[in-house]
């Protein structure tokens, strides 16, 4: 019987670090038992994979990482992200400076081997403010300078608007949080909730997300309209963040 591409490399990480291994997470969307395929309508149209691997090691330094690399490369080269490393010892420090992703990694993970470094872990929010406020405007500049490439035609200025949004949505779950309401499970639901929540253009957002290949074309006019009206729906998502007071946990 063949095995499991993730079996696979489960039983190679055990052998390659020993007891140095504290487990390997998955998280992500198959952390919460969701993928792309359950929610077709966000399906960026370059994504690939959304298999993500934390694994999580007594120590980490280039001797512990060169024992997987083979493995790593392996894994990478069948369309996988390259899992994450990260030491026990670092956890904390690492929550500190990246509350989000460790907000998210606690809500909805799976412990594929080893023990769960996270059972009973609080994340501290006192920087999620300050995290949300420089990856939106870091988005948020991005976006403005792809508009650049994207703005010759108006099919991809519609892609880079529903990537883009798609892209804030996993931002907007925790603004929710930010403002005092329940973060929810899927990105598309965070957007909806968030426009509700802030009283934001929600019709234009379903209009960038119901955008495919072989839609209707806008017009290069109705592209711009779109795109700037966009822009104005974010800047509101931030002015909230920035107005936003959190009590340091």
């Amino acid at each position: 019987m063949a095995v499991h591409p993730l079996e696979e490399l489960i039983a190679q990480l055990k052998q390659a670090h020993g007891q140095g291994l504290i487990s390997i997470i998955l998280y992500g969307s198959h952390g919460r038992g969701v993928t792309w395929q359950d929610n077709p309508g966000m399906i960026p149209h370059n994504h690939r994979s959304n298999r993500d691997i934390l694994i999580v090691l007594d120590h980490v330094d280039p001797h512990e990482l060169k024992r997987s690399r083979a493995i790593v490369e392996k894994w990478r080269e069948a369309g996988n992200p390259l899992p994450l490393y990260i030491g026990q010892d670092e956890i904390s420090l690492s929550a500190e400076v990246f509350p989000a992703e460790f907000i998210d990694l606690c809500r909805a993970r799976r412990v594929l081997a080893g023990r769960d470094p996270f059972e009973g872990f609080r994340v501290p929010k006192r920087n999620l403010k300050h995290q949300l406020e420089y990856e939106l405007e870091s988005k948020l500049i991005r976006l403005r300078t792809l508009y650049l490439s994207s703005s010759a035609g108006p099919a991809a200025m519609a892609r880079l608007m529903r990537d883009s949004l798609i892209a804030f949505s996993g931002l907007f779950r925790h603004v929710i949080g930010l403002l005092g309401h329940e973060i929810p499970s899927e990105k598309r639901q965070s957007i909806t909730d968030l426009a509700t929540l802030l009283n934001l253009d929600r019709p234009l957002f379903d209009r960038i997300l119901s955008h495919h290949e072989g839609a209707s074309a806008l017009s290069e006019a109705e592209a711009d309209r779109l795109f700037s009206a966009y822009l104005m729906e974010i800047r509101k998502v931030i002015e909230a963040v920035r107005d936003s007071q959190l009590q340091a946990a």
